[in-house]
């Protein structure tokens, strides 16, 4: 039987916004901390993982392969929500950019195309779970606003039918500014509730 898309979706919500609250609020002296980064990158890559596999489930009506590689999950959706989630990375909305140009400053390289992006952080969950095995070098996750970007596509999609598994941002976590249709709700989450007797 296949799963809830319901669950998986709630589920990559709940592993975006965990690697939110580690990323810190901007401003404060806990933002962006050298000793969470590896853990909110983990949580961003499963995150990835989970979008991509509610888009299959979707489509397909099963679950998707057991799989960890984010280029080969992205393989596996149809080419209209491949081209779609790629088409929306190569235009960046302002805080992506926010993201983008500082790593492209500090590497004095630019910011790698889509399928780069892709291919270097496709396994980045396998790798990040287990970084004293790797050297720091191998753990840069790159992928964290194709992320967004599927999340878009399937909010795009289902605008109703998956609205109780839409996650609010934390408090504090982004510039008001940057907030671009976030709905808020309660922590509490319905889906998460146990059964009522």
């Amino acid at each position: 039987m296949a799963s809830d898309p319901a669950l998986v979706l709630l589920t990559a919500e709940e592993y975006r916004r965990a690697s939110i609250i580690l990323e810190g609020v901007p401003g404060t002296a806990a933002h962006l901390d050298p000793r969470s980064l590896v853990p909110g990158m983990t949580y961003v890559a499963f995150a990835t993982e989970l979008y991509f596999k509610f888009l299959f489930l979707r489509d397909k009506g099963k679950d998707a392969p057991n799989e960890h590689d984010l280029r080969k999950l992205f393989r596996m959706l149809r080419r209209d929500i491949q081209k779609r989630i790629k088409t929306k990375w190569e235009s960046p909305v302002a805080g992506v950019l926010i993201i983008r140009n500082p790593i492209a400053a500090a590497t004095r390289k630019p910011h790698p195309d889509f399928d780069e992006t892709l291919r270097l952080s496709a396994n980045a969950f396998i790798r990040l779970r287990y970084a004293y095995q790797y050297p720091r070098s191998a753990l840069n996750y790159i992928g964290g606003d194709i992320m967004e970007c599927a999340r878009d596509v399937i909010y795009e999609d289902y605008p109703t039918e998956y609205a109780a598994s839409r996650l609010p941002l934390p408090p504090g976590a982004i510039n008001k500014s940057q907030i671009t249709g976030v709905v808020d709700k309660l922590d509490t989450h319905p889906l998460r509730q146990p059964p009522k007797k």
